[in-house]
């Protein structure tokens, strides 16, 4: 059942209000690596506020500060577990105990399977951070 609109209940197209444009201040490398340095975990515009404000300004925590160094971390972290080959080994121990090549009690066998699970899932979680398809 369509419902049409009457004069009243017709939308109202959004006015928007001005805005006051944002204030920008150039700073040399040497003059903003202190500021960032001053201001801690607290937002540039939050620190700035804070100084020139006091406390009524709202302190605002920052976000992803490295998003780009831990991005790099973990591609090293998912390198250096390529390299070390210790999913691949871990899997070769876990096939040798289950087939009996190597003699292993029953616990020490179900806890070298999880080690190779929680191995392999290691690896797909770094992959799904850093965006790699497996």
């Amino acid at each position: 059942m369509k419902q049409s609109f009457t004069e009243e209940a017709k939308p109202r197209k959004h006015i928007r209000k001005k805005q006051i444009p944002p204030f920008s201040l150039r700073l040399s490398i040497e003059e903003r690596a202190k500021l960032e340095a001053m201001a801690g975990r607290e937002s540039l515009s939050g620190f700035i506020k804070g100084r020139l404000f006091g406390p009524d300004a709202p302190i605002i925590k920052r976000r992803n500060m490295n998003a780009v160094q831990h991005y790099k971390l973990l591609g090293q972290v998912l390198g250096a577990l390529g390299r070390s080959r210790l999913s691949q080994n871990m899997n070769q121990l876990a096939k040798a105990a289950h087939v009996g090549n190597l003699p292993l009690q029953e616990d020490v066998e179900k806890l070298l399977i999880t080690a190779c699970t929680e191995i392999t899932e290691m690896r797909q979680m770094v992959m799904r951070a850093l965006g790699v398809k497996s």
